[in-house]
């Protein structure tokens, strides 16, 4: 097993987004609990610090994210009169936005 350990920070800031640890080459977050499991499996395991670059996409993420969260807070505002089905179908446009944008987080 690979993974790629994000700074603790990063986590800590935005742990609903990011991770410490991203299995390689799947872009997937992973537990300490499933790098103990590889190793009971017996697994070879290699753990290296994200590059600059990668560190960068994390934080652009978690950036992202937050735009996110607080164009929903706006929007909740804005649309407080509106009925429920437009503000529901408001929200699954802006999300449709940030998930339809492909990117890679590893190098």
């Amino acid at each position: 097993m690979q993974a790629v350990y994000f700074w603790k920070e990063l986590h800590e800031r935005a742990p609903h987004v990011v991770g410490c640890l991203c299995a390689a080459p799947k872009e997937e977050w992973i537990s300490l609990a499933e790098i103990a499991e590889a190793m009971d499996r017996g697994e070879s395991i290699s753990i290296r610090p994200a590059t600059p670059s990668e560190l960068k996409r994390a934080a652009d993420l978690i950036a992202c994210s937050e735009a996110g969260d607080e164009m929903g807070t706006k929007m909740d505002v804005l649309f407080e009169r509106s009925p429920q089905e437009e503000v529901g179908t408001a929200r699954e446009l802006v999300s449709a936005i940030f998930s339809s944008i492909p990117f890679s987080l590893l190098d």
